[in-house]
């Protein structure tokens, strides 16, 4: 897990857009929706939720994105290549958000 600076410096760096394409390839490869905040709005008023199975969950967020990043080891495996970066399942890819936020 990240600390707290390194957390915030990978969220500012995915708010600035540096993640673009992965966020792009995550949308499409998973058919995830990419909402940048984490502030839910009405119509998604269960997204935060814990005890919502992963298989249920249509969006991630900018949070969501940095835990990953820090589950998979980013900076190791950006390196070798970068498509080995983006997750091929929905459920690695809440898997690696759980690694990433101590919540495994």
């Amino acid at each position: 897990m990240a600390n707290t600076s390194e957390l915030q410096n990978l969220l500012q760096k995915i708010q600035a857009g540096e993640f673009q394409d992965m966020t792009n390839s995550i949308q499409k490869e998973l058919n995830l929706t990419y909402l940048p905040d984490n502030n839910p709005t009405a119509n998604l008023c269960l997204r935060e939720v814990a005890e919502i199975r992963d298989e249920y969950r249509t969006h991630f967020s900018s949070l969501d994105l940095a835990f990953y990043l820090v589950g998979i080891d980013f900076e190791e495996k950006i390196k070798s290549d970068f498509n080995s970066a983006i997750p091929k399942s929905t459920e690695m890819f809440w898997e690696n958000i759980r690694i990433g936020s101590g919540k495994t």
